[in-house]
């Protein structure tokens, strides 16, 4: 009986005791933190955009008014919101700049510049190069309609790139003198 009570096994019983209380301690799940009084983001306001839709013959622009409805903390996120609502298709005569199903760019706002990253499945969207500048230009012109922004810069696949189909040069910015189509 002696041996089994000796101080090296008493303090290894210790340490090991010590041991499983603390992996005890930091593997049970943490509880929820109440969420019952956190803020939705604000409430919502009303902002009204212009968004630039081709016309029938692809030679220039039909703009359409449209209000979309943000939470306050989404206002910065406008230029996101705004080429959204663009890509969702017109309400009026407009034509939709891609089809509907297509994939959305995403939009990065720094400083009063716009960089928009186009998805590389549109690299296949088979458009002639009046079909590519009013792509180009509908969407510039869209985002440049919002106060604050001066140009808009292309990426494809989240990479720089010469051209989108082939036609238009991706390499410098888009503002409103450089699509000023009718």
């Amino acid at each position: 009986m002696k041996t089994l009570l000796s101080p090296f096994n008493v303090i290894s019983l210790l340490i090991l005791a010590l041991g499983y209380g603390t992996f005890w301690l930091v593997t049970r799940p943490q509880p929820l933190p109440d969420i019952s009084g956190l803020d939705d983001g604000g409430k919502r306001v009303t902002v009204k955009v212009q968004l630039f839709y081709s016309d029938s013959q692809t030679t220039g622009f039909k703009p359409e008014d449209r209000q979309l409805e943000v939470r306050e903390v989404e206002k910065g996120n406008l230029p996101q919101l705004t080429l959204d609502a663009l890509l969702e298709g017109s309400r009026n005569q407009g034509l939709a700049l891609v089809p509907r199903n297509a994939e959305h760019p995403t939009v990065f706002p720094r400083a009063g510049h716009l960089f928009v990253d186009l998805p590389k499945s549109w690299t296949k969207l088979g458009y002639s190069s009046s079909g590519e500048m009013v792509l180009l230009c509908g969407i510039t012109r869209t985002l440049l309609s919002l106060s604050g922004y001066k140009d808009v810069t292309f990426m494809v696949g989240g990479k720089a790139a010469d051209t989108l189909l082939g036609s238009a040069d991706l390499t410098s910015v888009y503002d409103t003198q450089s699509c000023d189509l009718p």
